[in-house]
């Protein structure tokens, strides 16, 4: 009976995977591995959500971005200038333009400009001798 006891085959505390006994080291082993994962799966998940971040502020600084309409002074017509003054006749104007432009069929954004114009006029040759524009 003694040789039975002695001869018995299986074990009687629980086995682990590997049909060892696990120590207490070992189920430590486990929880710090478990722990490095899920830190690491938090280092993933933060990575991720700076670069998209980055991706959505590049995104709206160079796609989204709207420039000004440029707003030019196209021809100019003299046609009935009756004076008997000689020297130059300085003319001063200004304008604005206000509109909506439409990016990618989705985002609408108001933009207007402003243009101040002093020109200065030869009254003898009707001419413009100078335009200045802001």
């Amino acid at each position: 009976m003694a040789e039975s006891y002695h001869n018995q085959e299986y074990p009687l505390a629980p086995a682990g995977i590997d049909g060892h006994p696990r120590s207490d080291a070992e189920s430590l082993n486990d929880k710090e591995e478990k722990r490095r994962k899920r830190i690491k799966w938090a280092i993933y998940i933060s990575v991720f959500a700076v670069f998209q971040v980055i991706v959505i502020v590049v995104f709206s600084l160079v796609v989204m971005r709207v420039q000004r309409p440029k707003f030019r002074v196209g021809t100019l017509r003299i046609q009935a200038l009756t004076t008997g003054a000689q020297g130059n006749l300085t003319l001063s104007s200004s304008g604005r333009m206000n509109g909506k432009v439409e990016l990618m069929l989705i985002f609408k954004k108001k933009k207007s400009t402003d243009m101040n114009c002093t020109m200065t006029i030869a009254v003898a040759s009707r001419t413009v001798q100078s335009l200045t524009c802001k």
